[in-house]
């Protein structure tokens, strides 16, 4: 069994290359499209200045914005969010490392913004 949240080009090669008439099942609606009331924002920046540009983008944030902040590790996750904690910032931190309760209570607190 070969399972993916999503099925790019690469992904559908790679099945149809090791597995015998692969089979796609779909859950959930195919007709996805993109947030217009979202606004992305990347940037590039240097290790030394990422903390610091966090916390100014925090600062410039009003009462009722909210922002999703990716890492690309569970532990620097977590210091992470243990760290804007301390600092008053209210924050929930989520990944695959943390309990499906916890998860969940995670994704209602952003959802509500307790």
């Amino acid at each position: 069994m070969m399972t993916s949240a999503t099925w790019p080009d690469g992904v559908r090669r790679l099945a149809n290359n090791y597995m015998k008439d692969p089979m796609q099942v779909y859950v959930g609606s195919l007709d996805l499209a993109a947030c217009h009331s979202v606004t992305q924002l990347i940037e590039v920046l240097d290790e030394e200045d990422k903390r610091s540009r966090l916390l100014d983008f925090f600062e410039a944030m009003t009462e009722v914005e909210k922002v999703l902040v990716f890492v690309g590790r569970k532990v620097t996750a977590d210091h992470l969010s243990s760290d804007l904690s301390l600092q008053g910032i209210q924050v929930q931190c989520i990944h695959g490392g943390r309990e499906q309760e916890d998860r969940e209570q995670a994704l209602e607190d952003f959802k509500t913004g307790t």
